[in-house]
Order: structure tokens, then sequence, then C-alpha cells
């Protein structure tokens, strides 16, 4: 498995409670943007912040690869 679905599936297993409370704001906010941008917003920053994170310690290590890969 690659490095990168490795980070994604520990980021994904480490913010399971997170990501199952985005959900279904995501799937209202699809349906309807001006009545749920507020709760969209509020927890959709909490999960960037998470993504970002993960992005960081992924990214990293990009140089220290052979070649600069993954």
């Amino acid at each position: 498995m690659s490095k990168y679905r490795q980070f994604v599936n520990l980021m994904l297993e480490e913010n399971r409670e997170l990501f199952d409370e985005f959900t279904p704001i995501h799937d209202a906010y699809v349906l309807n943007p001006a009545v749920n941008q507020a709760k969209y917003n509020a927890i959709g920053s909490e999960v960037m912040d998470v993504i970002r994170d993960y992005e960081r310690r992924l990214c990293a290590k990009m140089g220290a690869g052979q070649y600069s890969k993954f």
C-alpha cells in the first residue's frame, strides 16, 4: 500500500467521529446550501484542520525518500 493511502486510512481511523459527524452535514449542505452554511463551515473548518495536519505530516517526509517519491 502506498504511503499516502496509509496516511488517509490512519486519518480516517483516528478521526472517525469527526468525519461521521461531518458526513450528514455535508449531504444536507449539498441539498440546501443557504440553510446549512453555518454548520457546514463550523464542522468543515475542523475537518480541514485535520486534513491539513495529515497532509503536513505526509509532505514533511517527501524529500527524504528515494528520488523524492513516495
